[in-house]
């Protein structure tokens, strides 16, 4: 409710008129670059037309739906002795009654939902995290819901990372929601167990935080597998300032240390600096150099094997999500392109988000999460991947 109020009297009227993009197949010679791409819209994933509907758990209206991964080491497998994938869905501000066009209903900072991997092809959100009295999706870590503006509206998510054994949650706090750019107080993590008798409660840390200004306030963990990366120890972080009008910032940090603040490190390479070498890397957040240029917002980064290149989708300002894509997290990225905007939405709804996983990949169909402002729901949508190049 207060992001539609401030995003409609502020943003009205500044959206420009989509260029139209067509499909393309990749040729046999080609460069990659992020062209000829629009999302498919499929299905809402939440409200009383998903499937299955999310009203038995109170949850009408709510955004985002950032994707991780995890693997429970009590749900092992008995006929392999695998522990199987399974993956979760992260939501923003959550709401109930759908007829209350506010939205003020069972008001809850941020829910999740689980899907496996089963449902890769067709994410389909197979449970939630609820309350035990009730059965209603429960909130991961509220905010304060100050309406005044003062303290604190809300804490919302932006990316998540399981280390084996807790899902790490990074969000930030934000005082108001101006338009695209946002005013915002820090950005931390919350913390859980993915199994045992505490499992999925969340607690926030208070030892690592980024402060209000910081280049680093909007996380995107590079979801790795399969990459070149994996397996050199270390998780690569793409971050934004607050909102959708800043550039992009590359950080990492060894796996084993990711809740220890001191271990991060700050891309600062270019000007001919080999990327892997430790003068490409500062611990002093305000040397980073842009990765890739905004407006950049709400971004998701995932690799993809069939054109072996990491595809970032970001909100851009005036409601428009984009795609790039780069042969490593530091760049360089490609010209980014809209993958969707108000010509392409149903109704002509503002969009935004664009949140994947390499585990919703499969074959030419990379599956995302996009919201959409107006009805306030989150959608399952696909972009063909094979459309993200170009002749050379």
């Amino acid at each position: 409710m207060l992001k539609y109020i401030l995003f409609t009297n502020l943003c009205s009227g500044l959206f420009c008129q989509a260029t139209q993009i067509t499909s393309g197949i990749l040729p046999e010679d080609s460069t990659l670059s992020a062209i000829g791409a629009r999302a498919q819209f499929l299905y809402p994933l939440i409200g009383s037309e998903a499937h299955p509907p999310t009203t038995d758990h109170d949850v009408q209206g709510c955004d985002l739906g950032i994707v991780a991964s995890y693997s429970n080491p009590d749900n092992k497998s008995t006929s392999t002795g695998t522990i199987p994938l399974h993956l979760v869905y992260l939501f923003g501000d959550t709401f109930g009654d759908a007829s209350n066009a506010t939205y003020k209903s069972d008001w809850r900072s941020n829910t999740m939902a689980f899907a496996s991997k089963e449902d890769s092809q067709h994410p389909v959100l197979n449970s939630w995290l609820t309350n035990r009295k009730n059965g209603n999706a429960r909130v991961l870590f509220q905010g304060a819901h100050d309406v005044s503006y003062q303290t604190e509206v809300s804490k919302i998510p932006t990316t998540a990372w399981c280390n084996g054994t807790h899902m790490i949650v990074w969000y930030f706090s934000v005082r108001q929601f101006l338009g695209d750019n946002w005013d915002c107080n820090n950005a931390s993590v919350a913390v859980a167990s993915v199994a045992g008798s505490s499992a999925w409660e969340f607690h926030l840390n208070p030892h690592i935080s980024w402060s209000s200004g910081s280049f680093f306030q909007m996380f995107a963990v590079v979801h790795c597998e399969g990459c070149p990366l994996a397996g050199d120890g270390y998780l690569y972080i793409l971050g934004t300032p607050c909102g959708r009008e800043g550039n992009a910032y590359l950080a990492r940090v060894s796996t084993s240390h990711v809740l220890n603040q001191h271990y991060w490190q700050y891309y600062r390479g270019g000007n001919g600096v080999e990327p892997t070498t430790s003068q490409a890397w500062s611990s002093d957040s305000t040397s980073a150099t842009v990765v890739l240029q905004g407006g950049v917002g709400e971004l998701s980064v995932s690799w993809n094997p069939l054109i072996e290149r990491y595809v970032a989708t970001y909100t851009a300002p005036k409601s428009q999500v984009l795609v790039a894509t780069a042969e490593a997290p530091w760049g360089p990225w490609t010209q980014p392109v809209v993958i969707a905007d108000t010509s392409t939405t149903p109704e002509g709804q503002l969009v935004y988000g664009g949140f994947s996983h390499p585990a919703l990949q499969t074959g030419e169909w990379m599956y995302l999460s996009l919201s959409l402002w107006e009805s306030y729901t989150t959608w399952a949508a696909r972009v063909n991947v094979t459309s993200l190049v170009v002749p050379s």
